[in-house]
């Protein structure tokens, strides 16, 4: 089984878990004060990797952590991006 059949379940499993909290600041209200613009490229960058475009989420994601560096959602997103693109050493930095 070559490295990117056994790396994309993990890779499906951060991009999960990077959607599902976005989802959850979504339905905990938090959306009704000032969005965070690290948090609004993260949401561009999940978007346009579902649209199969990582080069262009992969930008978003590490502007994203220039701005937030703890930020754990874009860390996650781009290392899952990175993960799909076949840099699985980058993803795993």
């Amino acid at each position: 089984m070559n490295r990117f059949v056994r790396s994309l379940p993990l890779a499906l499993a951060a991009l999960l878990v990077s959607n599902v909290a976005i989802a959850a600041q979504t339905s905990a209200g938090q959306t009704a004060a000032p969005q965070d613009p690290a948090m609004a490229l993260v949401k561009e960058a999940s978007a346009l990797n579902r649209e199969g475009k990582q080069a262009e989420a992969l930008a978003r994601y590490r502007q994203a952590i220039k701005m937030s560096p703890n930020l754990f959602e874009a860390h996650a997103g781009a290392g899952a991006t990175l993960d799909v693109m076949g840099e699985y050493k980058q993803a795993r930095e």
